[in-house]
């Protein structure tokens, strides 16, 4: 048996066992952890960089389990730190050019979750109960001309969604970042109570896409609740369980409205109105009635919430960023793909 003398013998060993695809790579990884947080010296050493970096390099690349690719950037952001290396770009950046000015109360870090969740939960709900019958009808075929209230409701999903990607991307303090990422979870829980689907939706997609996924400050956070939400990605975006959760809920429910829609398109384009013999397909007619009442029973009730005029106003009126491409830079620039090379500064800050 081989005797490990020193810490980076055992560091080669570690890498050893976890690129032979080693069934215990998770705990690799662990025990990874544990030698840099006892040797903190060996990992400000030259040796132990060559080594890390190679392994980190091939590991991001290669590894395809998002959980080992969370720890593994855990582990950089840990060397990163013990070495010295700034988290943030030393280039400045003035979050008032990315983010229109605003009063501080008006930062999700400086908002009660309970009362944004309410709050989302109104505007939500208002536009939610416009929609008429007439409208989800005819949303494929006409769509916007005939489906005002439709639209405005996906609308505001993607404006939710874009100003989450927008507070959490020009956040340049990696530990506001993990802070705000886990504040709005607490925001989903309080949504959730409401069943706020729609919000739940808008806020978990913005943290799941690409720009913020990547972000160090991300898997930190989610790492803490791991458990909040493994269960929220399993309802929410397997489109079969979030409709029966949706529907064994008691109104009023506020649902994610994609899933109704995508049904209504596919029976209305690939089965026809009229069979072949002339008569009326009375079988489409009757799938196409079971999504719409299944639909407005939700809104059978309605929360009665107390409107909180000078926030409702700003989270109607907000402007936030919506060019992917601006997102990703604004992602790159506070952490860069190669931590050795300045990052590029986003295009409208040049």
């Amino acid at each position: 048996m081989e005797v490990i003398t020193t810490p980076l013998k055992l560091l080669e060993v570690i890498i050893q066992k976890y690129t032979s695809e080693d069934p215990q790579r998770k705990n690799c990884l662990h025990l990874m952890g544990k030698l840099i947080d006892s040797s903190m010296e060996f990992v400000k050493s030259v040796e132990f960089n060559q080594k890390f970096n190679d392994f980190y390099s091939k590991a991001i690349q290669n590894e395809s389990d998002r959980e080992l690719t969370q720890i593994i950037e855990i582990l950089k952001t840990k060397v990163t730190s013990l070495n010295d290396q700034p988290k943030e770009s030393p280039i400045p950046l003035d979050r008032s050019l990315a983010m229109q000015d605003r009063d501080e109360r008006f930062f999700v870090l400086s908002m009660d979750p309970s009362e944004l969740g309410k709050q989302l939960t109104f505007i939500d709900q208002n536009l939610f109960q416009s929609i008429t019958t007439r409208e989800l009808l005819s949303w494929n075929k006409l769509k916007n001309d005939s489906s005002p209230n439709v639209s405005s409701f996906i609308s505001r999903l993607n404006i939710t969604t874009n100003w989450i990607k927008s507070e959490i991307l020009t956040e340049l303090d990696a530990s506001n970042r993990t802070k705000l990422v886990l504040k709005l979870l607490d925001v989903v829980e309080q949504l959730r109570l409401l069943n706020n689907f729609n919000g739940m939706y808008a806020i978990l997609s913005a943290i799941d896409s690409s720009p913020i996924w990547r972000l160090t400050s991300t898997a930190e956070a989610i790492f803490s609740k791991q458990q909040i939400w493994d269960r929220y990605q399993k309802i929410l975006f397997n489109k079969e369980r979030l409709r029966k959760v949706m529907e064994r809920c008691s109104p009023p429910v506020i649902p994610y409205i994609g899933d109704y829609l995508k049904s209504l398109t596919d029976i209305d384009e690939n089965h026809p109105t009229d069979l072949p013999d002339g008569s009326i397909n009375f079988e489409k007619l009757c799938e196409i009635y079971k999504i719409v009442d299944k639909f407005t029973q939700f809104k059978k009730n309605s929360h009665n919430i107390t409107i909180n005029l000078e926030l409702n106003e700003w989270l109607t009126k907000m402007n936030p960023i919506t060019d992917e491409t601006v997102l990703y830079s604004f992602s790159t620039y506070i952490q860069p793909k190669d931590p050795f090379v300045n990052p590029e500064m986003p295009p409208q800050l040049v």
